[in-house]
């Protein structure tokens, strides 16, 4: 019982730091996205149910195909985004849900709005603290 546990939550650790690297990439525009969506689909078809539920599976393939989805569009498409965003909100049990409707939001400007990211010139001056 007690070794099932274990597995059981290593299993969660090892997906949610696999969704939270694909984010990353994701974030940082990285071409080595593509990649690592074909890798972590091929995990998850060659996964078991006995290790991962199907609802749980099912949630993850649903992320990875938005993820992919947004990954190949344009910014700055509006009517890409407008899709996007309406196909996401019919699968809110998609893991990521919220995350993946906000960059599909985004999606609508051809530059990411600037939220907390500061350039140089808008950081504060620590050196006059």
């Amino acid at each position: 019982q007690d070794s099932c546990n274990k597995a059981s939550n290593f299993l969660d650790y090892l997906l949610t730091g696999k969704r939270l690297e694909l984010k990353a990439y994701y974030e940082l525009n990285s071409d080595l996205l593509p990649y690592k969506i074909d890798a972590f689909k091929v995990y998850l078809s060659r996964t078991s149910a006995k290790q991962i539920s199907p609802a749980i599976k099912q949630q993850l393939s649903d992320f990875i195909n938005f993820l992919a989805q947004l990954a190949s569009s344009i910014p700055g498409d509006e009517k890409r985004s407008d899709i996007l965003s309406r196909r996401i909100r019919e699968k809110k049990q998609a893991a990521e849900w919220r995350w993946l409707l906000e960059k599909a939001e985004v999606l609508k400007y051809p530059f990411p709005p600037n939220n907390s990211k500061a350039t140089p010139s808008q950081k504060p001056d620590h050196h006059n603290l």
